[in-house]
């Protein structure tokens, strides 16, 4: 799949570049998701946003619904993904986020 570019263009080229190729040749689309999306911070389960996560935190457990939030980001990055090409929701119709 990749045979077509030399070791040095490959070189010259960004992971997100390479992704765009790849995903063009299988018929899929790459969605980004803004950089500032506070998918750490929002509990994937009920919506609870963590307003007192830090980086340094990599695991979390949700006040309002005790989940462990440790794929939690991932989830909701998912989801973004997913709303952005009308594929699913960001959050459920009959869901509030609630701030802690």
């Amino acid at each position: 799949m990749l045979d077509f570019f030399t070791p040095h263009l490959l070189h010259c080229l960004t992971f997100v570049e390479i992704l765009e190729y790849v995903a063009g040749i299988k018929g899929s689309e790459v969605v980004k998701v803004d950089r500032f999306y506070p998918s750490s911070k929002v509990c994937s389960e009920c919506d609870t946003i963590n307003e007192n996560l830090e980086l340094k935190d990599r695991t979390w457990i949700c006040s309002h619904c005790n989940t462990t939030q440790d794929l939690n980001a991932a989830i909701n990055i998912q989801r973004v993904g997913a709303s952005t090409l009308g594929l699913g929701n960001v959050r459920p119709a009959n869901t509030e986020a609630v701030s802690v």
